[in-house]
């Protein structure tokens, strides 16, 4: 921690946020972050263990490669802390880093935010072309199903008709047989009259 924390705190943390988290994976917007200045990845202050109300000017992540670089820094602050024109140089490099780090970050998020919009277009576009499919789908069973009953009732008709046409037809055959019988009877009793004449 450096004494000068408080007037580092808006170029080392990213406060609302929405940039991941490299531990817990989260982005919130109320969470305060802080950004590693040896691989520029950005943390939870709470998943570092860090005072967001004691922030240091530097700060390194757990990776073996970024504690190398922080020992490195570390050194070269105990070997450059003897004028202050170092010290201000230094200041100067570190708001460099932090700003190349927000707008590497910034623009990171841009392109998620674009690839997530991207696929939620696609997403919204594949499923308007399934349900048109199924409203064909339906569409077509419709017609068919309605074409089946239209035959089926078409077939009942004629069926109707054909029995209607066969039973008149037996009517008229039993008909014509009665007269043909009652002729029958009616000359046999005319001669059997005459015979007896």
């Amino acid at each position: 921690m450096t004494s000068d924390a408080e007037s580092t705190h808006d170029q080392t943390v990213m406060d609302l946020t929405t940039t991941q988290c490299t531990i817990c994976g989260l982005s919130t917007s109320d969470e305060v972050m802080v950004c590693c200045d040896g691989c520029s990845k950005w943390f939870h202050t709470c998943c570092v263990d860090i005072d967001e109300d004691n922030l240091p000017k530097k700060w390194y992540c757990q990776s073996k490669a970024c504690q190398e670089k922080a020992q490195e820094y570390r050194q070269k602050q105990k070997d450059t802390k003897k004028q202050s024109r170092t010290r201000k140089h230094g200041n100067e490099s570190d708001k460099s880093s932090v700003s190349s780090c927000l707008a590497a970050s910034s623009l990171e998020a841009k392109r998620r935010a674009l690839e997530e919009k991207q696929k939620r277009q696609y997403e919204e576009l594949e499923v308007e072309m399934q349900l048109r499919k199924k409203e064909r789908e339906m569409q077509r069973a419709f017609e068919q199903r309605k074409m089946e009953l239209e035959l089926q009732m078409r077939a009942e008709e004629e069926a109707e008709q054909r029995a209607w046409q066969a039973e008149m037809l037996q009517k008229k055959k039993e008909q014509i047989q009665r007269l043909k019988a009652n002729r029958e009877s009616s000359f046999e009793m005319q001669m059997a009259a005459m015979d007896e004449e």
